[in-house]
């Protein structure tokens, strides 16, 4: 059985995951205090032995490209390089952004996909759902968080990483 392993390191909430045909099979995620470079290759480790299987198990790995945070995505794609590098398998790359919105599912209305910047900024990506997957309209935007002002004359389903502060922001427009 495949075994593939995502890692998802572009902001400080760190990810990992093994999935395979029958779907996920373990996570765990965690705030991170900008610590991925010692964190998450031990995560990786305790998470796979945790499923009874070794590094060689994996058939491949997904990699978060961001958009996000450039130290957080150098370490995500320098453990996924290392690892496919050594173990000869497949790497993939996939966006950030497109995860958040496929996680909300098909709301029927736009999806504005957030990630933390750092520095108080977010990033931000318009999907609208084709043929059951997310698509981005447009470019992806960097704004600050605390003066962001989507357009919300048509309902709008926003979602990943949005904390308190961006929250109390958005239901003040």
């Amino acid at each position: 059985v495949d075994m593939i392993l995502a890692i998802d390191t572009a902001t400080r909430t760190a990810s990992i995951a093994l999935y395979n045909s029958t779907g996920v099979l373990a996570e765990e995620s965690w705030r991170s205090k900008n610590n991925h470079s010692v964190e998450v290759m031990p995560a990786i480790a305790r998470l796979v032995e945790r499923q009874g299987c070794t590094m060689r198990d994996l058939s491949g790995i997904a990699v978060s490209l961001g958009p996000g945070s450039f130290t957080g995505l150098r370490i995500g794609m320098s453990i996924a390089k290392g690892l496919c590098l050594g173990l000869e398998i497949p790497i993939i790359g996939v966006p950030t952004l497109q995860v958040a919105a496929y996680a909300a599912g098909d709301p029927g209305c736009a999806i504005l996909a957030v990630d933390e910047a750092g520095r108080g900024r977010i990033c931000v990506g318009r999907y609208s759902y084709e043929n059951g997957l997310p698509v981005l309209q447009g470019s992806i935007q960097l704004q600050q968080a605390d003066e962001w002002a989507p357009n919300l004359s048509e309902m709008v389903l926003v979602t990943g990483e949005v904390d308190a502060a961006l929250a109390d922001h958005l239901l003040d427009l």
